[in-house]
């Protein structure tokens, strides 16, 4: 029998955002997350960009979702994969607040630059099935 794993990510907002470096003026925010997939691969999502700044002083909000489902099948689960091979060390969510300039050069889009990087393990989520897990990453 085939068993599932569903995983939600929700990108609320930024805090503690209080001195970005001058060059990031005309740039924009995103955060970026990988979520292992199991045999050493992973999915990257990036969430949709903000302008940098803007003075409100709550942080930029995203307020986005996003739904995974991996179903195994012949054999496979898709919990084990995805914990890399059934041990609970090392695997986890990665979270990355990026940041990338608005204007082209030469027509191509400019590489983003990493401000800030933290992660949420798996045990998390599934030592509290059905309870949703909420963490502040920094």
């Amino acid at each position: 029998m085939a068993r599932l794993l569903q995983c939600d990510v929700a990108v609320v907002r930024l805090a503690n955002l209080d001195v970005l470096p001058p060059s990031a003026a005309g740039s924009h925010l995103f955060v970026r997350y990988y979520i292992a997939i199991g045999g050493g691969k992973r999915i990257r999502v990036d969430t949709r960009k903000l302008p940098c700044g803007g003075g409100t002083g709550e942080g930029p909000r995203w307020d986005e979702r996003a739904s995974l489902e991996c179903r195994g099948g012949g054999g496979t689960d898709p919990l084990e994969e995805a914990l890399g091979g059934g041990g609970r060390s090392g695997a986890a969510v990665q979270f990355e607040l990026r940041c990338r300039r608005s204007a082209t050069v030469w027509g191509k889009v400019a590489g983003s630059r990493l401000l800030g990087r933290g992660e949420v393990a798996w045990s998390d989520a599934i030592d509290s099935p059905g309870a949703p897990v909420e963490r502040w990453v920094g």
